[in-house]
Parts: C-alpha cells; sequence; structure tokens
C-alpha cells in the first residue's frame, strides 16, 4: 500500500507544478530575468512524470522488480532535472535582480510626465519610491521561489528515497524466495506426504515376518 501512496503523491506533486507552472501570473521577480520557455519547459517534464506514475502502478501491482528499479530511475532523473532547472531559473532571478526592477517600474508604474505637473523633485522622489517597491516585490519573488524549490525539492528527493527502500525491500524479499524456497511448495516435502519425524525405516522383505500371518492345523 505504500508504494501505491508513494506513486499517488509524485504524481499529484507533478501535475500541481505543472499547472501552476502554466497558469501562475507573471511573477514579478522574474521578469525580463527568467525565459519566457522556462515554464513550459517544466511543465512538459512534470506532466509527463505524472504519467509516468501510471506504469509505476503497473510495476507495484505485478510486483516486478527489474521494471520497479527503472520506474524509480526515472523518477530520480526527471526529479533532478525539474530541480536543476528551478534552481537555475531562481538564480538567474536574483543575478538578475535590476533588470526585473525596470521591467517592474516600466510595466506597473507610469511616468509623471502624463500628469502634467511638471514638478521634477515630485517626480524624481515618486520614482524613488517605486523603485523601491519594486526591489522589494523582486527579492520577495526570488525568495518566496527559492523557499519553494528548496521546500519541494527535500520533500521529493525523500519521497524518491523511500521508493529506492521500497525496490531493495522488494528484491530482497525475491532474492530470499529463490535461495530458501517455501518446502511446502516441493511435493515430496509436504505433511500429507511426508513427514520426517514419523519416519521409520522399512523392514527387510527377505525376512521371515516376526509374527505368522496365519497358523497351520495339523490335528
Amino acid at each position: 500500500m505504500g508504494a501505491y501512496m508513494l506513486a499517488i503523491e509524485t504524481a499529484f506533486v507533478a501535475l500541481c507544478i505543472g499547472v501552476i507552472a502554466l497558469a501562475a501570473p507573471t511573477i514579478v521577480g522574474g521578469m525580463d530575468a527568467i525565459p519566457s520557455w522556462g515554464k513550459y519547459v517544466v511543465a512538459v517534464i512534470c506532466f509527463l512524470v505524472a504519467a509516468w506514475q501510471i506504469f509505476g502502478f503497473s510495476t507495484i501491482l505485478a510486483d516486478h522488480t527489474h521494471l520497479y528499479h527503472v520506474y524509480w530511475v526515472v523518477n530520480l532523473i526527471a526529479t533532478l532535472v525539474v530541480l536543476c532547472f528551478t534552481i537555475a531559473f531562481t538564480v538567474t532571478a536574483a543575478g538578475k535582480h535590476n533588470s526585473a526592477i525596470d521591467a517592474c517600474m516600466a510595466r506597473f508604474e507610469g511616468s509623471l510626465a502624463y500628469d502634467g505637473l511638471g514638478i521634477q523633485q515630485v517626480e524624481s522622489a515618486l520614482d524613488n519610491g517605486r523603485h523601491k517597491v519594486c526591489d522589494i516585490l523582486t527579492w520577495a519573488d526570488v525568495g518566496l521561489m527559492g523557499g519553494l524549490v528548496v521546500l519541494v525539492g527535500l520533500v521529493q528527493l525523500y519521497m524518491c528515497a523511500m521508493q529506492s527502500l521500497y525496490g531493495k525491500r522488494q528484491r530482497a524479499a525475491e532474492k530470499a524466495s529463490v535461495s530458501r524456497p517455501d518446502p511446502d511448495m516441493m511435493p515430496m516435502r509436504q505433511n500429507r506426504m511426508w513427514d520426517p519425524r514419523r519416519y521409520e525405516p522399512v523392514a527387510n522383505q527377505d525376512a521371515p515376518p516376526a509374527n505368522p500371518l496365519y497358523e497351520t492345523y495339523t490335528r
């Protein structure tokens, strides 16, 4: 039952990450920093991992040790690939922090020139305030992305470790059953056919019986 739950958890998390990667609004901390194709790469990998769990269910149901090992290896590789992409995107967003601030101000903040005030000092003060707001937002987004990547990554790596442990126990049980077969599965060892505790040597057939089988009357 535990192996099935691990596969269900992996499929659920992969589907959630894939949907969030496509449906989430624009991340302020990643504007002009994270490439636009990044979310599609993460989503495709996650959807493939979710579909791969169907194969995992079949290997668990069939109790096939070799195929289950292949299933676990693919799970581990896919988890590491998604982690590498998300970590790389987070680091890129942090490295291009200034570009993200400029994109934030250009998208969400308008210029005071349209207000017609003509006061340069007021415009500069408000622009500085807007810059600080975008600065805080971008760092907050990067921090949230990094924390989420670390949390989900550690959880999924732990799940992969549990799947590996299940596979090791599965192979150990199979090896033990092959090296030490069940005595009841051997026809000549079944209790109703042979019980070594009740075994008695067979008497010599050539020797005369101890007691005659019948008496001869010579009266």
